[in-house]
């Protein structure tokens, strides 16, 4: 097997794009268990993916959320697009502009907010309490 995913930084990690599959839900990636358990990301861990010669800049809060499902042979058609740790998506995604070999950076950055879906009303609130707002009126 690969080596695949490589840690690049805390909370960032390289890998592939392996492929599509009819066995994820939009909002999953898949990832191959046993690749999985040799990095600090947890099943069904939130992240977001960028590839890594994506040439526009996507803010954060614009970025789409996916779960990381750990793949095994009960999942036939992901786990063999994940040999080496390749992330492999939904087919229901097919509009994202990937294609298979793909350098993807995985940022599992996020979970370490309370709730990573509202992490920008945190920004916006610690924004508006710096200036003096009340927020309470």
């Amino acid at each position: 097997m690969g080596a695949y995913p490589i840690e690049i930084g805390r909370d960032l990690y390289l890998t592939k794009f392996g492929g599509w599959s009819t066995e994820l839900r939009d909002n999953q990636i898949g990832l191959n268990k046993e690749r999985l358990k040799q990095t600090n990301l947890l099943p069904y861990t939130q992240v977001i993916i960028k590839k890594v010669d994506e040439s526009k800049s996507i803010p954060l809060f614009k970025r789409e959320f996916f779960r990381v499902v750990p793949i095994d042979k009960t999942f036939p058609e992901a786990f063999l697009k994940s040999l080496d740790g390749e992330v492999v998506l939904s087919y229901e995604k097919a509009e994202l502009d990937i294609e298979e070999g793909s350098y993807i950076v995985l940022n599992s950055a996020l979970n370490a907010l309370d709730s990573p879906e509202s992490w920008v009303e945190k920004l916006v609130v610690k924004f508006l309490k710096r200036r003096g707002w009340d927020l309470n009126p």
